[in-house]
Parts: structure tokens; sequence; C-alpha cells
């Protein structure tokens, strides 16, 4: 529509595209990308001889005022905190519409604690070298041990093609990474990573069934450490996840 010059159609179907982009539907790369570039060419055509941003923004929590005059039309600032609290004064400046978002971005230092099955479940177990389980909480230093993780498609939607299993290990933990020995490891997985302190998995689930994977770790140093919680998700559907809460764990 913006190549064949009709402004209200675009800016119909622009409309379109931004609801669905402020949705809680989750779009994969190539999606937001045409939807974004889309918009953008909109914008360029339409909207390009606009001033861009003209405002006065305030931090209260130090007092300070910054001027914002270009002809951007997205300004993000990192705001300073006090006694918990990131209070933002916005006084527009131009003729125009503007809008003013908070975001924040917080991370929990305690452990999950809930377990979450949502279309899917996880069954974790660990096992010690002679395929005895074990309890995870306490371990002896030097000892391997085996992450055995069990995900089932328990939803009534049909087949899942992309799972990504995500599971996290205690920084005193090391990987067995027999990847560097020439053996197979996760048959069952369509792609997987392993990095310094982490297993990350890409698969897909038939519904009803369910499908295995295992880790092989060490219990390399002494202390106490946090065993993060592991989660498998939907890359694409947020209502499709398990988590398995984490727990404190001590190397002796």
């Amino acid at each position: 529509m913006v190549i064949l010059d009709k402004p209200q159609d675009a800016r119909r179907m622009l409309s379109k595209i931004s609801k669905a982009m402020g949705s809680s539907e989750w779009y994969n790369t190539q999606e937001t990308a045409f939807a974004l570039h889309a918009a953008a060419a909109f914008v360029q055509k339409y909207l390009g001889s606009q001033q861009g941003v003209q405002a006065t923004v305030t931090t209260l929590a130090d007092s300070k005022t910054q001027e914002i005059r270009g002809d951007k039309t997205i300004w993000q600032i990192p705001l300073s905190i006090r006694d918990g609290q990131a209070d933002v004064s916005v006084r527009n400046n131009s003729e125009g519409n503007l809008f003013a978002r908070r975001i924040t971005t917080v991370s929990s230092l305690d452990i999950i604690t809930e377990k979450v099955s949502s279309a899917l479940a996880m069954d974790i177990r660990y096992y010690n070298a002679q395929g005895t389980p074990i309890d995870i909480r306490h371990l002896k230093q030097g000892e391997d041990l085996t992450i055995e993780i069990t995900v089932k498609n328990t939803g009534i939607t049909g087949n899942y093609d992309a799972l990504a299993l995500t599971c996290l290990l205690p920084s005193g933990f090391e990987i067995i990474n027999e990847r560097l020995t020439g053996n197979v490891t996760l048959p069952n997985a369509d792609h997987f990573d392993i990095r310094d302190d982490r297993f990350y998995v890409y698969f897909s689930l038939p519904q009803g069934q369910s499908k295995t994977f295992r880790f092989r770790c060490n219990a390399a140093f002494r202390g106490e450490y946090m065993l993060p919680a592991i989660q498998c998700s939907a890359m694409y559907d947020n209502s499709i996840q398990a988590i398995t809460p984490g727990c404190k764990i001590t190397i002796d």
C-alpha cells in the first residue's frame, strides 16, 4: 500500500500490524522483521517530515533535567533509583502526541519455589555413576552424576514443533561434555547447545508422547550453591511451559 501510495489503506493495515505486535501473541523472527519493515516504510513516507521527539525529562531521584531534541522517534533513558523508586516527569514540547513508558526489569534473588505445568509435564531425576537415584541437595566432591529430564506433551492441541529446554547448573558443577570424546548425545533433540554452565535443547514433541534427555556433570567444588529452576517452554507460545523449582545444594 505504501508503494502504491494509498495512505488510507496503508494506515488501516498499519493499525492491524500494531494491534498484532502489541498483543500477547508471540511471533517468529521473520514475522517480526517484516512487520517492522512495513511499519518503517509507512513512517518514512508519510511521517518522515515530523521533528521527532521534543521533550523535557526530569528524574526526581537526582533532580536532573534533560532536554531531548532530535529527529529520533524513540528515546530511551536509564532512570536513577532512590529508596527503591525511579520516579520521572516528562513534558511534551512538541505539537504532536508523545507516549511515555517506564520499563522495569527485575531478577529475584530468591529460589523459584512454584512448579508450573501448562500443557507440558516435566520430570527430573538424578543418578550417580552407578545409576542409583541420589539426593541432589547433598553431594560429595568429585562425584559424577546424571541429570535425567523427561518432558511430556500433555496438551490437546496437537504436536509441538519448537520447544526449548533450558537446564542451568550450580556454579560448583562442571559439565562432562561427551561431544569432545566423539560420543553422540541427545538423540531426541533437533539441536542442542552446551555452554560452560548450562544445556540448551531444542526439539519437537508429538501430542501425548514424551522425550528424555540425559546430561552428565561432576560436583567439582566444595561449598553451598543454588540449583536454578529448570524450564521447558514453546518458543512462540508462552501458554505452553513447564518449570521445576530449584533448590540449595551442598557439596562436601
